[in-house]
Parts: C-alpha cells; sequence; structure tokens
C-alpha cells in the first residue's frame, strides 16, 4: 500500500482519465453524509468484505481509500491486500487531511447524481411549474396528469394528491399509451432531480403532451402549506402488445438520435472475461419482473441514475444494460452516458456469462464497527418527515450544488456533452 495525497487525489477527480480506479470513503454512513470528497463512494469499513465484489468486481482495479484519520484504511488495506488486492492507496491524514489541505467537502448522498440533475435543469432547459400555479392547474377545467416518477415502494409512502405512480426508467414504455393526447404531463418526486429526469425523458422520447417537472418535489408542495398523500397504490397497468412495440421503436429511435452504442452478446462475452477492464452488467426493469439473465445484476433504472454511487465505484469502467422490451435499457444508458459513463446497450437476448461474486470475504472481515445504516444523523433527515426546516436546507442544498461544484472545478458535464453531440 502506498500513501497518496489529498491534491494528488483532487487532481484526479478535477481531470478525469480513461484510467480505471475507485475511491472508497470507508467512515459509517452518517460521517460520509455530514461531509465527502465528491466523486468518492461511501463504503463504510464494517460493510466493506460485502460490497466490495460487488462495487469493485475485479482485484487488478487501484483503490484509493479515505478514513476519518483513525487508521482504518490501513487495516482495510492489510486485509485487501491478503486477499488479493494489490493496488491501494491510502489518503494521507484521512479526512482531517483532506481539510488541512483546503479541499472542498460536500454534505448529502447521492451528491453526484444530484448535483447532475441540476446540470441537466440548466443545460436541457427543463420546463417546470411551482406548487401555486400547479394547485390552479388541477383546480381548473383540463385538470393535469400527475406522474410520481420514483420507484413504487416510495409512492406508497407519500406522494402528490391524485398522482399515479410510474417509475422514470418506465416512462417512455408506460406512458405514451397512457396519457390523454393534449393532457399536461407534471412529473414529481420529493426534491428535485428525478422531477428534472422524468420530464426531460419524456422530451427525449418525443411525447408529444407538454410536459413539464413539478419545481422542489413534494418538499416544494409542503412548504407552499398543501399536504402529501400517504398510503396511495395507484400504478399504470402494463402496456399491451402493440405499445411495447411502439414503445420499443421510439427507443431505437432515440439510441440512433443521441449516439447511445450498442453491443452483441458475443463482444459482451469476451468483455466479460477481460480481467483488466470492468464491465458492469445491470438488468434496468423493476425488481418485481422476471429474474435477471446469468451475470446481469437486477438494477432498476430510476435509482441507478439517482443514486449511481450505490453501483458504479470503477471510474473509467463499462457499463451494459440488458432489457428484453429495451425501453429501460435505453432509459439508464442514455442517463449514464450523460453522467460520463461508458454505457452500451444489449441488443439481443444475453448467452451464458460468468456470475460475478457478492463477495470474496468472509463475515467476520469486521467484527467491531458501528450499524453504517442509520440515517438519523445524516443532513436533512427530516424531510420526509414534515420538518419543514429541513426540507429548506435541503432544497437549498440542492440547488446550490452546481455552484459549489463549478466554483471547485469539479463539473465534467459540458465537456460530455459536447463529445456526444
Amino acid at each position: 500500500m502506498n500513501p497518496i495525497s489529498p491534491h494528488e487525489v483532487m487532481a484526479r477527480l478535477r481531470a478525469p482519465t480513461v484510467d480505471e480506479w475507485a475511491f472508497l470513503d470507508l467512515r459509517v454512513r452518517a460521517e460520509a453524509a455530514n461531509g465527502h470528497p465528491f466523486g468518492s463512494t461511501n463504503v463504510p469499513f464494517g460493510r466493506l468484505h460485502l460490497e466490495i465484489g460487488r462495487l469493485v468486481p475485479l482485484p487488478a482495479t487501484p483503490l484509493v481509500l479515505l478514513d476519518g484519520g483513525d487508521g482504518v484504511a490501513r487495516r482495510a488495506a492489510e486485509r485487501l491486500e491478503a486477499l488479493g488486492r494489490r493496488h491501494i492507496s491510502i489518503v494521507a491524514g484521512g479526512i482531517p487531511g483532506w481539510r488541512s489541505a483546503g479541499l472542498p467537502l460536500f454534505e448529502g448522498e447521492h451528491t453526484f447524481s444530484k448535483a447532475f440533475g441540476e446540470w441537466v435543469q440548466h443545460r436541457f432547459g427543463v420546463p417546470d411549474i411551482g406548487p401555486d400555479d400547479l394547485a390552479a392547474l388541477i383546480d381548473g377545467d383540463q385538470r393535469p396528469l400527475l406522474i410520481d416518477g420514483r420507484p413504487l415502494e416510495e409512492h406508497r409512502k407519500f406522494t402528490l394528491p391524485g398522482a399515479i405512480s410510474c417509475p422514470n426508467a418506465e416512462l417512455g414504455l408506460r406512458l405514451p399509451s397512457f396519457a390523454k393526447p393534449g393532457r399536461t404531463i407534471v412529473v414529481h418526486c420529493a426534491g428535485r432531480t428525478r422531477s428534472i429526469i422524468g420530464a426531460q425523458t419524456l422530451r427525449d422520447f418525443g411525447l408529444p403532451n407538454p410536459v413539464v417537472a413539478l419545481r422542489d418535489g413534494t418538499q416544494g408542495w409542503e412548504l407552499s402549506g398543501r399536504h402529501r398523500e400517504f398510503g396511495a397504490d395507484r400504478l399504470i397497468s402494463p402496456p399491451s402488445t402493440e405499445a411495447v412495440d411502439a414503445a420499443k421503436e421510439m427507443a431505437r429511435r432515440v439510441l440512433l438520435s443521441e449516439r447511445v452504442p450498442e453491443v452483441d452478446a458475443s463482444e459482451l462475452g469476451r468483455w466479460a472475461e477481460d480481467e483488466k477492464r470492468t464491465t458492469y452488467l445491470f438488468d434496468p426493469r423493476e425488481e418485481a419482473e422476471e429474474k435477471p439473465a446469468a451475470g446481469f445484476r437486477s438494477t432498476p433504472g430510476t435509482t441507478l441514475v439517482q443514486q449511481t454511487d450505490r453501483f458504479i465505484a470503477v471510474k473509467g469502467a463499462r457499463v451494459v444494460l440488458w432489457d428484453p422490451e429495451l425501453v429501460r435499457a435505453a432509459f439508464g444508458a442514455l442517463w449514464l452516458r450523460r453522467l460520463g459513463f461508458e454505457a452500451y446497450v444489449l441488443t439481443e437476448s444475453p448467452t451464458l456469462l460468468p456470475v460475478q461474486e457478492e463477495s470474496r470475504y468472509p463475515k467476520s472481515f469486521d467484527e467491531t464497527s458501528g450499524d453504517p445504516s442509520s440515517e438519523a444523523t445524516t443532513p436533512f433527515a427530516g424531510r420526509h418527515l414534515g420538518n419543514l426546516d429541513d426540507a429548506r436546507a435541503y432544497l437549498a442544498w440542492e440547488t446550490g450544488l452546481l455552484g459549489r461544484l463549478e466554483a471547485d472545478g469539479l463539473t465534467p458535464w459540458d465537456k460530455i456533452h459536447e463529445t456526444l453531440r
């Protein structure tokens, strides 16, 4: 293992290369959420044995480990090296060293995806609507179609009154045959990102209806003095065979117009055997659908785009998505490429691929770590529980992300967008 200075890590983050590496923050979830380097992946030391094989599948991938300055990174490195991982660097001084170097730390979780959502809002000019104007529209003669773009389990907890669940990755498949011509569609989430991504997805897929995002989601709705609906269970029914065929054709047009590359099963088989290049294999359908093909991981596309760091830790890796109905794979690959990943759509049924192990490490890897899953001390934890102060603070944080990143030289998406065009 080798020490690496905070400034050297920051230089890598500011000037991404094609070389693969992973930057792992080993602190517990709450500590990372209260201040982490942008572009790091939080893998608490107590879960490293469970997550490393999924997040960093190849032993040859270089790792950069960050801790709280308490020696945890060295302990992790020693155990990883004993299990065959050879290319490991430790950030000198941990988080205290990072702070002493004057480098930025960011509150919150999934900051990469959420900052990207703000960039999408500015770059694509996604139309939105505030809660007062939406309330007037709902009370008018032509009630809009309210779409909750989050997964069904989140919709069931709370939603906009009268909204119907259709996760963002499903929009191109289910909505064209469901929405009446000319009816305004309002896509919402609990905050901002999925509202923005959902509305832009419908624009990408060429839906002729007027489409807007609800500005600030259900949090903004509550801050305007209105109430959420709890316990809803409304889901758009699966489309007909004819509607699926039409959605597939639209997805093919999106792939062509957005220059999203495809890969066949033969080439994918060669990639899967490459021990020097990481290839993530994702099935972006909802988890309740059929079991994914061998070698593929069930990763609902809506969550993949919203919480990318939960699934992809290796910078410079390839990502391949497979969906027998094509639409969810097109959604995932389109957005991952805009995020900066080398993403492909598998265009034919996958041949038998090697199944990647969840982990090679015993459960006794660490027996002293605290519970990494608690969010009681994460920032803005009460924003979905009726705490309006937390909601205000969260929305200020989210809308301020892009400006902070630009000031720190950490926004790659303009350059990425130009290369994609």
